[in-house]
């Protein structure tokens, strides 16, 4: 049996929008219990395969270096900005893989030197819809927002073995600056970055998307593929 590692806000789990195993199944989550490091930090680390970094509030721009923006909300959850990189750091140590979905995207690019657009609208006012505060969540999560253009010779496209895919889309942040070490391997067709991944997938599967597999995967089958080359890299990864 091997355990996945997974940073849950508490109203998502209770919405059921995370890829929680059927009965009888091997993968077993664990929510973190920690929202800061301490001497028990790295008995969680050890005893899982992976880690998943959830959606979320916006991530505190002091972390990439910038002052926020005017148009941009003050949405930050300390805990998780404390807690998130520590877990990378340890998961990287460890070259156990991770997944990072919409805020978990920005802030696996925010920690490994990356930076993020603050306010979308604000910052590109010709982009397309990424959040549409008329629909209620679940619905945003169960709705095709905008196609990506998955990159040519990356690691996602081969998953997916097609050119594009429909998404759905609930962010109002994204990734500008790309980090050292990772490529772009999907891109909205108004340029917005939609998805990373690590320059050596082998040597440390580590891949970000910006829209949310998890909520789409019952409708659209395709998307259980993301979760699933997780669990694959996770099972490598057995304790």
């Amino acid at each position: 049996m091997y355990y996945v590692n997974i940073i849950n806000p508490p109203d998502e789990q209770k919405e059921g929008l995370l890829p929680f195993p059927k009965r009888g199944s091997d993968q077993v989550p664990v929510i973190s219990p920690f929202y800061e490091e301490d001497e028990n930090f790295g008995v969680l680390v050890d005893a899982v395969d992976g880690l998943l970094l959830s959606g979320g509030v916006d991530i505190n721009p002091i972390l990439y270096g910038e002052k926020k923006i005017e148009g941009s909300p003050e949405t930050h959850s300390p805990e998780r900005d404390k807690l998130e990189p520590a877990l990378i750091r340890l998961f990287l140590e460890k070259e156990k893989p991770i997944l990072g979905i919409c805020r978990g995207c920005q802030m696996i690019n925010v920690f490994f030197g990356g930076t993020l657009y603050q306010d979308i609208p604000t910052e590109i006012p010709s982009s397309l819809c990424h959040s549409d505060p008329k629909l209620d969540m679940r619905k945003r999560y169960e709705t095709l927002m905008h196609d990506v253009i998955l990159t040519e010779k990356t690691v996602l496209a081969s998953y997916f073995l097609k050119k594009d895919i429909a998404v759905n889309s609930l962010h109002h942040q994204a990734i500008k600056r790309v980090a050292s070490g990772f490529v772009v391997n999907a891109i909205a067709k108004d340029g917005v970055i939609e998805g990373i991944e690590s320059e050596d997938t082998e040597k440390n599967w580590i891949f970000g998307v910006q829209w949310h597999p998890e909520g789409m995967a019952e409708k659209f089958p395709e998307q259980k593929i993301i979760l699933e080359k997780f669990i694959d890299a996770a099972k490598k990864k057995m304790t």
